[in-house]
């Protein structure tokens, strides 16, 4: 397979299985690297069209265990609609639920996150705009980043503690699934 090839099967329109390869740049790592996936769900015209889920292979070398799986709404070959992006890092034992709507696989409207590490769990809402989470404080650090959410505890031991968390992005980073933004 080259280059964002994809094998479907059956070869016809509707409901198929797709293995596919798509070039991802990292921009934390500052690196291309080539991701793998599988997709079921409906295609029209060799195209990912209406409802489906992929496991998105993203994962860096330094990441091993790790994948994403997108089940959503699809349109024009991308995330375009409300889905459901889960994150799982087996290493760390981490994993992350971010629900809401994706426009060409950038984070659009309310989101809702949901992080958990072993015996611990936290909730962060906040919005987003074509991938750029909305401010709810200032500089955070003196770095560049600011506060896009305070999180609630989930979790049983936490739950009543005082102070919840906060999560911050730097200025300028887009927000959505790998390898689906149009950029």
């Amino acid at each position: 397979m080259g280059v964002d090839d994809s094998i479907s099967y059956p070869e016809d329109n509707g409901i198929q299985m797709q293995i596919y390869r798509k070039p991802v740049y990292d921009e934390e790592r500052g690196y291309w690297y080539l991701g793998t996936g599988v997709y079921y769900g409906n295609l029209v015209n060799g195209k990912k069209e209406g409802n489906g889920w992929a496991i998105l292979d993203f994962a860096p070398q330094n990441s091993p265990g790790s994948y994403r799986k997108f089940d959503g709404v699809w349109k024009n070959n991308a995330p375009n609609g409300s889905g459901e992006l889960i994150l799982v890092n087996i290493a760390e034992e981490r994993q992350e639920i971010t629900v809401g709507n994706y426009t060409d696989g950038l984070e659009n409207g309310h989101m809702v996150k949901i992080s958990s590490h072993p015996g611990i769990a936290i909730q962060w809402d906040y919005d987003s705009i074509m991938g750029v989470r909305q401010k709810k404080g200032e500089d955070l650090y003196g770095d560049g980043s600011y506060v896009y959410s305070y999180g609630i505890y989930l979790d049983d031991e936490h739950k009543n503690t005082s102070g919840n968390p906060s999560a911050s992005v730097s200025e300028g980073v887009i927000c959505g699934i790998p390898g689906w933004s149009t950029e």
